[in-house]
């Protein structure tokens, strides 16, 4: 036979009698229960949740006494696990994790890292290849670029002049401002047009050949001209396109 003394936090409690199966009040202090067999205590106890964790057992007579949860087939119920909210950083490994498990973790990582670290090398590479051989395109016939782009500038100003009836002192002065600007333009023209460079070759029969003729009002004899600078210069958009 066994006996149960509870201590109580608050004022009063109370515990059912093993004996008289009644329920007594006992007050705020360590009182003394039973004697009651161990099935009939474990059941009685067992039951009131954390208050088992106050209640000290002993033998019927003068035998020790002990934690209720210390009695033979007694186990503690596990508490709920909270996880904390704050915590953000993943678990630590558990106590009893084998040490190799950990170094395998640890290599894994390690290798994971280094595959990476190659991986981001190469496409950095290809990445860095890629932006030359785009910035070489991109600046590729710069010079051809800007001689069409003169050209176009310096024909805009010719439609102005004729759509306002320019005065012959106005396009004597043109034509001496044209003159100086495609006279160097013309001359490294000769240097880079041939049969491989067709996009020199047009811009060059445009400035030299057929542009000069259209400086001044329009009339029928600037027709052809007209046409032939105009296949010229949509020839040469046309190559500078697939460049």
């Amino acid at each position: 036979m066994f006996r149960a003394s509870a201590k109580v936090d608050g004022d009063r409690t109370s515990l059912e009698s093993c004996r008289a199966k009644r329920r007594v009040v006992l007050p705020a202090r360590w009182q003394t229960h039973g004697p009651c067999r161990l099935d009939a205590l474990q059941k009685l106890i067992g039951a009131s949740g954390d208050t088992a964790s106050d209640v000290l057992v002993g033998r019927t007579g003068d035998g020790p006494w002990g934690p209720f949860y210390s009695l033979p087939g007694t186990s503690r119920p596990p508490g709920p696990v909270i996880p904390s909210a704050l915590s953000c950083s993943p678990a630590a490994p558990g106590p009893l994790e084998p040490a190799w498990a950990a170094h395998t973790r640890t290599r894994e990582l390690r290798g994971l890292v280094q595959l990476n670290w190659k991986l981001a090398l190469v496409a950095g590479a290809w990445l860095l290849v890629n932006a030359v051989i785009i910035v070489g395109f991109s600046q590729s016939n710069v010079t051809e670029r800007g001689y069409y782009l003169t050209l176009r500038r310096l024909e805009d100003e010719t439609k102005d002049l004729q759509a306002r009836n320019a005065s012959p002192q106005d396009w004597t002065a043109f034509r001496a401002h044209v003159k100086e600007t495609l006279s160097p333009i013309v001359q490294d023209l000769k240097k880079r047009a041939n049969t491989t460079e067709p996009i020199s070759q047009h811009l060059l029969w445009a400035a030299r050949d057929q542009f000069p003729k259209l400086v001044g009002p329009r009339t029928p004899q600037t027709n052809e001209p007209q046409h032939l600078y105009e296949r010229h210069m949509r020839l040469a958009a046309e190559e500078l396109a697939r460049q």
